[in-house]
């Protein structure tokens, strides 16, 4: 994700480099090469860690068995929408999501019993 700052109402814009990403660029999260932008929500009344969240569409290594990837929702959250901190461990989607063949392609709920559906079509939800 890139970060531009405009002064005069969006008419003119500056890329700086905020040093956090890409050095050189303006990039400022990349948490993986499968990160798919999603929606950033501020939120001027909330706790400072927590004024700026993300929710974004990734693939990610299980940290307990690096050969799973696992796709779905991630959220991530921020005091000033240039330094970032993904909210649960990576791998670990707020919301589990399917990609690719469901045969060959983990996660199937079964891996991942926390995050099974519940009910009749509905899905876990891991709040922020």
């Amino acid at each position: 994700m890139c970060l531009a700052i405009s002064k005069d109402d969006g008419k003119t814009w500056t890329k700086p480099d905020f040093g956090v990403g890409f050095n050189g660029t303006n990039a400022v999260w990349s948490p993986g090469s499968r990160f798919y932008f999603g929606s950033v929500l501020y939120e001027a009344e909330a706790e400072d860690s927590m004024r700026f969240k993300m929710v974004f569409w990734d693939i990610q290594a299980s940290v307990t068995n690096a050969s799973i990837s696992v796709p779905g929702m991630y959220t991530a959250c921020s005091a000033d929408g240039i330094n970032w901190s993904q909210l649960h461990p990576q791998g670990e989607p707020s919301l589990l999501g399917a990609y690719g063949d469901p045969n060959s392609q983990p996660p199937k709920s079964s891996m991942h019993p926390d995050r099974r559906p519940t009910g009749s079509g509905g899905a876990i939800l891991t709040p922020f």
